[in-house]
Formats: structure tokens, sequence, C-alpha cells
């Protein structure tokens, strides 16, 4: 009887703290907004953003992590010629990708011009 008591305390606690961290949450958005900031931006519009400035970051990862599943695949079925190729190609993906992210951070240092830079802030 009494465990069963402390779980539905617990559980209380625990919708209370989670309905004061909504609270606490909503207030830091209403403030922000009054003060004019751009209140907070949730992972999908994150991601679609950084999507469309540099997109070959997140496609190499794609291809990269593709590429290392085919070659597990390749692993149990005891194939080494594949798996090597599989192997190869997963190198050369990363590769892709660190220079992707190389050109964009140097073209993201160098390459925008100033308006443009000021209008990210805002968006």
């Amino acid at each position: 009887m009494s465990s069963s008591n402390n779980i539905d305390n617990s559980n209380d606690n625990a919708f209370q703290q989670f309905q004061q961290q909504q609270q606490q949450f909503q207030q830091q958005q209403q403030q922000q907004a009054e003060a004019g900031m751009a209140p907070r931006q949730d992972f999908k519009t994150k991601f679609s953003k950084k999507m469309a400035r540099d997109p070959m970051v997140p496609l190499g990862t794609v291809a990269a992590f593709g590429v290392l599943f085919a070659g597990l695949g390749a692993f149990y079925k005891k194939d080494s010629h594949a798996l090597q190729r599989f192997m190869r190609a997963r190198v050369f993906a990363q590769g892709v990708t660190v220079a992707a992210l190389g050109v964009g951070a140097y073209f993201g240092m160098t390459g925008q011009p100033e308006e443009e830079r000021n209008s990210d802030k805002h968006v």
C-alpha cells in the first residue's frame, strides 16, 4: 500500500516540476518577445535553415551512415571484398562532409555581405 502511495507522490511531484518548467519557459519567451529578441526556435526550424544554408553537410553525414550500415551488412555476410569497398566509400563520404564543413565555415566567415549577416539575426 505505501509503495503505491510513494509512486503516486513521485508522479505528482514530477508532473508539478514539469508544469513549473513549462511556465518558466513560457515566461522566458514572453520576456524575450517584450525585449525584441527573436523567440527560441524548435529543432525542425533550425534544421531547415541550416540545411538551406549548407545542404552538403547533412547529406554527407547521411551518406556516410548509409554506407557504414551497408558495410555492416557485408560484414555479417562475411563478404570481405564488398566490406572493403564500403569502408572506402565511407571514408570518402566522411571526407566530403568534412570538406563541406570547412568550405561552409570559410564562406560563412568571409563571403557573406554585412546586410545578409544582420538579416539572419532577426529571422
